[in-house]
């Protein structure tokens, strides 16, 4: 697949702008196993953050490393 690096370079520039700044809930299916799932949650309920909350911090610094934007290497739930 040829990818024009010019038009990647602007859609990534317009969607770092926006990051942050027109936060929606959106519904997502997960294939995961149950006891991941049970895991997440324990995990989650233990730092006191939602589990949609987490998935979007795990999202962000994902978008953000794929960005080359500097993040902290501290666990994601604990910051």
């Amino acid at each position: 697949m040829d990818l024009n690096r010019g038009a990647l370079t602007n859609l990534d520039r317009r969607l770092l702008a926006k990051l942050g700044r027109d936060e929606q809930f959106q519904m997502v299916r997960l294939p995961v196993s149950s006891a991941k799932w049970s895991t997440w949650k324990r995990y989650c309920g233990t730092v006191g953050i939602s589990m949609g909350r987490a998935v979007a911090a795990l999202i962000n610094r994902e978008l953000a490393s794929v960005a080359s934007i500097l993040v902290e290497d501290s666990p994601v739930l604990a910051q």
